[in-house]
């Protein structure tokens, strides 16, 4: 595949901050995009309202996605709500959570022999959920490493060496916001792989570590609320400051209409600018 069959997304501003208007099967071709023309250490964002607050509170944050990330997809489906209120372009469909994305995304790994590296979780929480992932695709390349190490000195330089000997084409780093962030932040021009994508407690779900919510509950909006009923010690605080922070910015948006804006972009125009020559 020598072109993408996107080479233009549309982006759009709003809240503060920029995401790409990318669906499922859009998200997934950029990505083998990536790593056929062999683009490196690509990081591809996303954004729901927990991000949303990290990035506007959080300096390390808001630099990785500021001067680092190339794409930015959709998240959470709030995002789509707010774009809607303010008359943007986007639809239900231009959410892309991971649980959504996992069948086309591993699917595109086995069919192409990429190799993924999943960094987080609890020591033997990753180690489980990959081995649940090639019970149904048995010939994906995969190999983990627990989120529970120093991020400085000796102990994160083994880390980082011990991703690059398995020279992962996609790196995926869920050991929660922001220090998932702020590890990619610290390591990116360290690692040797095409993608990194930030993806929470990804492989929580997939290990059974953590109940996975019906995924009917995703377009309808809801859930947050089946998390929070299941966690809700830890979750239901950070809901209540995030969403009312989310609520925030969108009045701010709605009264002033200063943030809002649509363009297009070009796939590898913005990629040049990270030094990938396509």
């Amino acid at each position: 595949m020598s072109r993408l069959v996107i080479d233009e997304i549309w982006r759009i501003y709003l809240l503060g901050i920029w995401v790409d208007l990318l669906c499922v099967n859009k998200l997934t071709a950029l990505i083998d995009y990536l790593i056929l023309n062999d683009a490196r250490n690509v990081f591809v964002g996303n954004h729901n309202t927990h991000s949303l607050f990290h990035y506007h509170k959080d300096r390390v944050f808001r630099r990785l996605y500021d001067e680092r990330a190339a794409f930015v997809h959709i998240d959470g489906i709030s995002i789509c709500v707010a774009g809607k209120l303010l008359g943007l372009p986007v639809s239900v469909q231009h959410r892309v959570c991971y649980l959504d994305w996992l069948e086309p995304l591993f699917s595109l790994c086995v069919q192409r022999g990429y190799r993924v590296f999943y960094l987080g979780g609890r020591p033997g929480v990753a180690e489980r959920a990959a081995n649940n992932l090639k019970l149904r695709f048995n010939t994906l390349k995969i190999n983990t490493h627990h989120g529970y190490f120093n991020m400085q000195g000796n102990e994160n330089n083994e880390v980082v060496n011990f991703i690059n000997e398995f020279r992962p084409h996609i790196l995926i780093v869920g050991m929660g916001m922001p220090r998932q962030e702020r590890w990619i932040a610290m390591n990116i021009d360290r690692l040797t792989c095409n993608v990194i994508l930030n993806a929470g407690g990804f492989f929580d779900y997939i290990a059974g570590e953590t109940p996975t919510p019906p995924r009917y509950l995703g377009p309808l909006g809801l859930e947050w609320a089946f998390r929070a009923l299941s966690e809700p010690r830890r979750l239901l605080p950070r809901y209540m400051r995030t969403h009312t922070y989310f609520a925030l910015q969108l009045m701010r948006d709605i009264c002033t209409r200063k943030r809002i804006g649509l363009t297009t972009i070009k796939v590898d125009q913005v990629l040049s600018r990270f030094g990938c020559v396509m």
